[in-house]
């Protein structure tokens, strides 16, 4: 999934990604720590041009790893991680089937949150979430939002009603 030119999330991104979960659960919404927040986007990016690091996945796991390990909103770190990932995805031509919530772990709970969780406490487990991803990742018809499947546009619920977002 090698992209050459990429669309970057900024940081007020992942902020108004973060109000639209808290605003749905009724959480306490919050930047705690500004400049983990500019780190956690950045570091995708250091990648990408240090690293030469072309991989889209690749690139997608690090906003994932990065922002769960920066805990930079007072609440909703991991759920915002999955889903600026996703929207990074997205705004590159590239989208995660919904069937991906269905998968279990051993305990009945999401894979998908099983990862999550593990990454948030051991950022070194990015490399195995990478590889248990990558089969659910699929490319946008015309790297636009269309999709050939489910899930081609990305939806927030909130309090009051649904928000596209992407």
């Amino acid at each position: 999934m090698q992209v050459d030119l990429l669309n970057w999330l900024e940081p007020k991104d992942l902020v108004l990604i973060n109000r639209i979960h808290v605003e749905a659960t009724r959480e306490t919404f919050g930047v705690s720590d500004r400049a983990r927040l500019e780190a956690a986007v950045m570091r995708p990016q250091l990648a990408y041009y240090n690293d030469n690091q072309k991989d889209v996945l690749s690139l997608a796991v690090q906003f994932v790893s990065s922002i769960c390990e920066a805990r930079a909103f007072l609440e909703s770190n991991k759920r915002t991680a999955f889903t600026a990932a996703r929207a990074f995805l997205m705004s590159n031509g590239y989208d995660i089937d919904p069937k991906v919530d269905r998968i279990m772990d051993s305990n009945g709970q999401p894979m998908i949150i099983s990862f999550l969780e593990t990454i948030a406490k051991d950022p070194f487990v990015a490399a195995e979430f990478e590889r248990w991803l990558a089969p659910f990742v699929f490319p946008l018809k015309n790297r636009g939002l269309e999709s050939s499947g489910e899930g081609g546009e990305l939806t927030l619920a909130t309090s009051n009603g649904v928000k596209k977002t992407a």
